[in-house]
């Protein structure tokens, strides 16, 4: 395909007359006659290139402009005419040619064998679609690269943006919406942002240009009344209005790359409140539209109006701040990283409907009355795979850029020190960075590195020399002792020792925390507030576990991970996956060498004659009733015969549930528990470890967590699991893997009090019982301790520079510490013994 990009080209300026058609695949796609793309504006879209170039902190302010975009609901049946073609055509004037150009149009569409079947042309278009999506929801950089002359592809978006556009080829447009929609939603996205007949910009009125930046202009504006099904359900009138200029022609920037991502990360998150709320999306002759919530005001510009003391709003501010990360947590959880956060790029959306602004600026108490909405992914990045979440450009506003990302550039791949089997550039560490630096702006209303010397800047952010927070930065926040700590927690320069964002949420809990009871103390205020925070909370989680509707009334591909319809390998003789998996013979007979099957869905067993098949109707449980753990319980023992007759026969079991999410991965913690004498959340971290998608159902986990007592367990529990445990520290620098065998596990006998070492102890058990409450909030009476019989039981050690001597150490016990969290992590006694500190002992940590 490439081998024709010189066609490509010459098709999208074609306007001279000549019919050269460009090709795509060793098949001809005929865009002659194609005029070039000229200035004049079309009917009553707003035109980017009206003069100003506002700052790029203006930009994201103004998006009170959530971003992304919708699926099919966008547009019914009556988007197109009676005849079956299109009712809004492209605009005339864009598609004008002289009647010598038509003619030599004509003639080159009556000898190209791709218009002489009509069905043929339409496959020809959906493979388009099909190549440009991949698998995992993204667009496959093949096919729809960023800067395809800079890497040397051929632009295929405007390309077919250029051919379905064509009059002549309106006819096949319905038949392309309706395979768009069975290839899936992301195959359908691209259809919507390529074919102007889809989207009707005329439903928007009194658009009034508030800001713009490098990758569009935000417009306030409302909608008129319409036919289309999604703004007649949402009944929307104010929106926001982001607008991003079509390419001129083959040789310019992918545009449409950005738009795609930015309704991508808005699809996935359609029915989570803590991103901006998507309503439409479309392309008209000069630009690509995106149509949101329009929000109240930027948390930027909300905190510029508050004229209290830091001190009077700090629990506030704190309270904000953690809505803020919990919609970043969201956002990593699905592999999205954002890349620009900051105060202008979270928006305030009020509990009452019409509230005004100065109502939520001057709150009453430490609680917001609005919710936090994160938005504006202009920036922003999906990766598909933990092999490409990295990128080298520069992204983002620059004063909170991570010291990687301001780095990459630096690191050259010619020269001698570029190491090439370690991950260069940014990826999700950045954003944590970044949100750091939003702590800060929020208190301050200022940038934590902002410095008028670009070097300066450079050299205190990226050279250890410097200090990160000097004095002068640490009295903005009335050098708090708690702040300072989570600043440190979170600025740590090398991204694989910064926390991840689950963390960071976790610890900036307990520091909002204590710094509500040092401010306000116990009293009846304070006590409320808690109240009402638990029941936002709950009410967060209720929406958040809600299912999201695909529009297309199908299951959305991207919900779940590449691995969702694959295989995973939970041990050698028990694997766990979808429908999708279980209808594909290849795969498992050659792949994953499955002999039984335990089907959990109500559809028939695909391969009676291949596998010998146990069917346990979890998911039918799981539809019709409110409690299906009796359901779990009745089979389990049956389950656990099926398996035990394919290890006997050295054979393999396959569990398979509609989605591979609940049911199946419920039974295979079931039998893990039983085999290998596991607690359920050990189980469960073993399953979600080889297969990420796993949510049991909550009844399901209930009941296996109780299952010990509901069930007598006929066999004797048996069996080593081929796996490494993990013994680490806080911050996660120092990791030990140990063998899988069985820990003995200590406990200290000091009970935690001061007092010198002895050959039992090692010392300093106070001072670790210190940190773990200071670092999670929750008291721990004794100190667990990992004994290993030798060297040789440690798989895997930290680096030598993660560690350093500890104060602990005395004639009796080496002791070690991490160098980072200070946290002790072993212990080797004179006699040789070796220790290991496991304070996650029972913890998501120990496989």
């Amino acid at each position: 395909g490439r081998g024709h990009g010189g066609g490509g080209g010459g098709g999208a300026g074609a306007g001279a007359g000549a019919a050269k058609p460009p090709g795509l695949g060793g098949l001809k796609l005929n865009l002659a006659g194609v005029a070039k793309k000229g200035d004049t504006s079309g009917g009553s879209s707003p035109r980017a290139a009206d003069g100003n170039n506002d700052d790029e902190a203006g930009t994201s302010s103004a998006a009170a402009a959530a971003d992304g975009a919708p699926g099919a609901a966008s547009f019914g049946a009556d988007s197109f005419g009676e005849d079956g073609g299109p009712s809004r055509m492209p605009n005339p004037e864009r598609w004008m040619m002289t009647p010598a150009a038509h003619e030599a149009y004509l003639a080159a569409r009556a000898v190209g064998k791709l218009y002489h079947d009509r069905d043929v042309h339409i496959l020809v278009v959906q493979l388009i679609l099909a190549l440009l999506s991949a698998r995992s929801g993204v667009l496959d950089d093949r096919y729809a690269d960023q800067y395809p002359v800079v890497h040397k592809k051929l632009n295929v978006p405007f390309i077919l943006h250029e051919h379905v556009n064509q009059p002549e080829n309106a006819p096949i447009v319905p038949h392309l919406v309706k395979g768009a929609l069975k290839l899936g939603p992301s195959a359908f996205q691209i259809a919507k942002l390529t074919t102007v007949q889809l989207f009707d910009p005329t439903v928007y009125v009194d658009l009034a240009r508030i800001a713009a930046g490098a990758f569009g202009v935000v417009y306030f504006g409302r909608t008129l009344p319409t036919t289309a099904r999604s703004m007649k359900e949402i009944g929307v009138t104010n929106v926001a209005v982001k607008l991003m200029p079509m390419p001129k022609s083959v040789h310019d920037r992918c545009v449409l790359h950005d738009a795609f991502t930015e309704i991508l990360v808005l699809e996935r998150f359609r029915d989570d409140p803590r991103l901006c709320r998507l309503f439409d999306y479309g392309v008209d002759d000069e630009h690509y539209w995106v149509s949101m919530k329009r929000y109240t005001c930027s948390v930027k510009e909300w905190r510029m109006r508050q004229d209290a003391p830091l001190r009077d709003r700090l629990v506030l501010y704190c309270n904000v701040y953690l809505q803020m990360c919990e919609a970043l947590a969201a956002l990593h959880s699905q592999g999205v990283v954002h890349f620009d956060l900051k105060g202008d790029n979270f928006f305030v959306d009020p509990h009452e409907v019409g509230a005004s602004k100065e109502s939520l600026v001057k709150v009453k108490g430490h609680e917001p009355n609005f919710e936090v909405c994160l938005g504006d992914f202009g920036e922003a990045m999906v990766f598909s795979s933990a092999d490409d979440a990295h990128t080298t450009e520069n992204r983002g506003t620059e004063y909170i850029r991570a010291p990687e990302m301001l780095m990459a550039v630096a690191r050259s791949e010619t020269k001698d020190t570029y190491d090439r089997r370690r991950k260069h550039g940014a990826s999700l560490p950045a954003d944590v960075w970044s949100i750091g630096c939003a702590l800060f702006e929020l208190l301050t209303g200022q940038f934590l590195f902002y410095d008028g010397d670009w070097g300066a800047f450079f050299s205190r952010v990226t050279n250890a020399k410097f200090e990160l927070m000097p004095q002068a930065k640490r009295d903005m926040v009335d050098d708090d002792p708690e702040l300072i700590d989570f600043f440190n927690f979170v600025f740590i320069r090398d991204p694989v020792r910064r926390p991840p964002m689950a963390d960071v949420l976790k610890r900036f809990a307990v520091t909002r925390n204590r710094l509500e009871v040092k401010l306000c103390g116990g009293d009846e205020a304070a006590a409320a507030g808690r109240a009402r925070r638990a029941k936002l909370e709950a009410e967060r989680a209720k929406r958040a576990a809600l299912p999201t509707k695909d529009p297309q009334g199908a299951r959305s591909l991207y919900q779940y991970s590449a691995t969702a319809d694959k295989v995973s390998r939970i041990t050698e003789t028990l694997c766990v996956g979808s429908a999708v998996a279980a209808r594909n013979r290849t795969s498992l007979l050659d792949d994953a060498a499955v002999t039984h099957i335990v089907n959990c869905t109500t559809s028939k067993n695909p391969f009676p004659r291949d596998f010998e098949y146990l069917v346990a109707p979890l998911d039918a449980a799981c539809a019709d009733e409110d409690d299906p753990s009796a359901a779990l319980l009745g089979c389990a023992k049956a389950v656990i015969k099926f398996y035990e007759k394919a290890v006997a026969t050295n054979g393999r079991l396959f569990i398979y549930s509609e989605r591979g999410t609940s049911a199946g991965p419920a039974l295979a913690i079931l039998l893990l528990m039983h085999v290998y004498n596991l607690e359920y959340e050990p189980a469960l971290q073993l399953v979600k470890k080889q297969r990420p998608v796993t949510v049991p159902h909550p009844k399901f986990a209930e009941a296996l967590r109780g299952i010990r007592t509901t069930l007598d367990w006929s066999s004797t529990p048996k069996g080593e699991l081929d796996l490494s445990s993990c013994v680490r520290c806080f911050c996660g620098s120092c990791r030990f893997m140990l063998r899988s065998t069985e820990r003995a596990v200590r406990r200290c006998a000091c009970g935690g009090q001061r007092r010198a070492a002895s050959p039992e102890c090692p010392g300093g058990c106070s001072r670790l019982l210190k940190l773990v409450e200071s670092y999670y909030d929750t008291p721990a009476a004794l100190v667990p301790w990992v004994q290993v019989e030798s060297a040789d039981d440690v798989l895997f050690a930290p680096q030598p520079s993660s560690l350093e001597a500890s104060p602990e150490s005395s004639e009796l016990w080496a002791v070690s510490r991490c160098r980072w969290c200070k946290v002790t992590v072993h212990a080797v006694a004179t006699d040789g013994r070796i220790e290991l500190t496991d304070l996650y002992e029972g913890s998501s940590v120990m496989l």
